[in-house]
């Protein structure tokens, strides 16, 4: 609760919707406590507002710390949590137990001190050894404690979580994923009646807050109610604080958008892809983000392309593969790619023509990238494919194939004995395949995996969760 002084005494006030509660008297006595209760909760933001101005004008001033001062950590704690989530030491049993014992230590710091986090750590750890009713009754009060807390971390903004425009994932009383924005054409700000233009603010907020000290995972969608902004504005503030345990950044959306009609006069749906803009915030991650290993860009007017070389995983939902993002893909430096996917919306074919290098410069990643899993689109992608296969063995954990049109079925039938050496073959689910998928499944048995979408995921989960991407990541468990 926001606190006041003049002389020797006090003045506090708190809103909560519609209901603002004010604590006064002098200092070292209890005070007296009364709630205002407003028509309404715009009503009764402008009351706080008004009401605290008044208090300022009379010579109070304000005495609480920041909300960030309040939140801070021992730094030798907090290095300790950041140090035992990196995911090379939690391969191992003792990287396990040294995590455990990190988050144990700052629990107990956290717990003397009076903040609820403590709670929320030993609640978390907790919950690993007990089941049932046990568990259940641990996730109960949990969520009581952050429905509780988000609105005093985060103001007015916490009540945009869950409900659409953000969604936070919570670990151990951390924000441990985090998505801003909404798919193209889905976000509506005026329903909440805050004043927003875009979600920019929001997502400094939460940014800027200590609670992002374990994010693993950040989604970045539409900020901008009437898309007619890109993110320009918003990755640089991926670098106000450094992000030592971010993991996963994705870029943008997709949505159903407009009917229009083709060439022949048939209806079809497009897709609507979220603007993006330049890439140029995300140079050096190595600075601001040291661990960051994948990256999602599903959106459209890309430019501005950086060096990422510490990158694993590479995931491309674009409408044309242009010349300046081939020439990022095939000449950019890529030691430790493992995965690479590219989807293209407004083309069925788009490596068969087009300026800058073709496909086939994209398959000499495979001779100085890991590279275990790739996604390719088109007839001409795919025969570039088979033809090295021909004479360099294909070794691939995934090979994923988007927009598969029936008349490519059969190339891709023909060219089954050259890809003995793939692991799975996914497919995404396309209705043009039609009664062709019985004669895939006759070609590749087992490792045939339909997909429902582009990027979805083919194990043990559903996609609907924001954290789920990061464990769809090569070698990340």
């Amino acid at each position: 609760m926001p606190r006041f002084e003049k002389d020797d005494r006090f003045w506090e006030i708190e809103r909560d919707g519609r209901h603002i509660r004010i604590r006064s008297g002098r200092i070292g006595d209890p005070g007296e406590q009364f709630v205002h209760t407003a028509h309404f909760e715009d009503e009764a933001m402008v009351e706080h507002d008004r009401r605290i101005n008044a208090k300022l004008e009379q010579g109070y001033r304000p005495i609480e710390q920041p909300r960030e001062e309040l939140l801070a950590l021992e730094p030798e704690l907090e290095r300790a949590v950041v140090e035992a989530l990196d995911p090379q030491a939690l391969e191992t049993e003792a990287g396990a137990e040294a995590l455990q014992s990190a988050w144990t230590v700052l629990g107990d710091w956290l717990s003397a001190r009076g903040d609820v986090r403590g709670e929320l750590i030993s609640i978390d750890e907790t919950r690993s050894y007990v089941d049932g009713v046990g568990a259940n009754r641990l996730l109960a009060r949990r969520d009581r404690l952050l429905q509780k807390w988000i609105p005093k971390w985060f103001g007015d903004y916490g009540k945009l979580d869950g409900r659409g425009p953000i969604s936070l994932v919570w670990d151990h009383g951390f924000i441990a994923a985090a998505r801003i924005g909404t798919e193209p054409h889905a976000l509506d700000l005026a329903r909440w009646h805050m004043g927003l233009r875009d979600l920019v603010p929001v997502l400094d907020t939460v940014l800027s807050s200590p609670l992002t000290l374990t994010i693993r995972q950040l989604r970045i969608a539409e900020l901008d109610p009437r898309a007619r902004r890109d993110l320009t504005k918003a990755l640089p503030l991926l670098k106000i604080s450094r992000r030592p345990a971010l993991l996963r950044l994705e870029l943008g959306g997709v949505a159903l958008g407009r009917w229009v009609r083709d060439h022949t006069g048939n209806l079809s749906q497009k897709l609507a892809l979220a603007r993006i803009g330049s890439l140029a915030p995300l140079t050096f991650p190595e600075q601001w983000a040291p661990r960051l290993a994948a990256l999602r860009i599903t959106g459209r007017e890309l430019r501005v392309f950086p060096p990422l070389p510490q990158l694993r995983v590479l995931e491309l939902h674009v409408p044309l593969i242009d010349e300046e993002l081939r020439r990022w893909i095939v000449e950019g430096d890529w030691p430790r790619l493992e995965r690479l996917w590219i989807r293209a919306t407004n083309l069925r074919d788009p490596w068969a023509s087009g300026d800058g290098p073709g496909f086939d410069r994209v398959l000499e990643l495979l001779d100085y990238s890991p590279l275990r899993e790739l996604g390719l689109q088109g007839t001409a992608a795919l025969d570039q494919l088979l033809w090295r296969a021909m004479s360099v063995p294909l070794e691939l954990d995934e090979l994923r194939i988007f927009g598969l049109s029936e008349s490519a079925v059969e190339t891709l039938v023909d060219g089954a004995d050259y890809l003995e050496g793939v692991t799975r073959i996914v497919i995404e689910d396309a209705d043009d395949v039609g009664d062709r998928w019985d004669q895939l499944a006759r070609a590749f048995g087992d490792r045939l995996i339909r997909c429902p979408s582009t990027f979805g995921l083919v194990h043990d989960y559903d996609g609907d969760h924001v954290f789920e991407s990061l464990f769809d990541m090569p070698g990340f468990a």
